[in-house]
């Protein structure tokens, strides 16, 4: 069986270092420089290295993000489902995976396991993606009324940043 989809790009070695599935990783980089790709090579070296799927959580800025992750997540696994081993070898040694015949098998019956925790793993996710939303935005009226109060005390008479923040969060 062959498929059309691009073979993976090999991680550069800052990406592949964040993409270990060994190290705890903060991954905060401009846009177009390989966030998703690294943060997708993360999950599926996770998920190769046992990772119960429901035990992994990546938190993004975007629905847009978290969608687009999953699609590459879930688009790579039914890859790798069907294609030849020289194709999926090749795709573990550039996100850095072991590329033994274990592994290889592992990497095909991945996608019917995550196909069978699907449903309710997305349910979970909407869910945590709610108090995420509560998160952000609590952190973001958090920055606003400190940066106000911030600027206040270097200029008393100027009460308008803590009005605006006051504003800010109350809407």
């Amino acid at each position: 069986m062959s498929s059309d989809m691009d073979q993976l790009k090999p991680l550069l070695d800052a990406q592949s270092a964040a993409a270990d599935p060994n190290v705890h990783a903060w991954v905060a980089a401009s846009a177009g420089t390989g966030k998703t790709q690294v943060l997708t090579a993360r999950v599926l070296r996770l998920l190769l290295a046992g990772a119960r799927p429901e035990s992994i959580l990546c938190l993004t800025f975007t629905k847009l993000a978290a969608a687009e992750m999953h699609g590459r997540v879930m688009a790579r696994l039914a890859h790798w489902a069907g294609c030849g081993d020289p194709a999926l070898t090749a795709d573990l040694v550039a996100i850095g995976a072991a590329s033994d015949a274990d592994t290889l098998v592992l990497a095909r019956r991945l996608f019917a396991t995550m196909a069978k925790y699907g449903p309710k793993l997305e349910k979970e996710q909407i869910i945590l993606g709610n108090f995420v939303d509560i998160g952000v935005d609590l952190f973001v009226m958090g920055s606003a009324l400190s940066y106000a109060d911030h600027l206040v005390a270097t200029n008393p008479a100027d009460q308008s940043p803590q009005e605006l923040a006051d504003l800010f969060c109350r809407e």
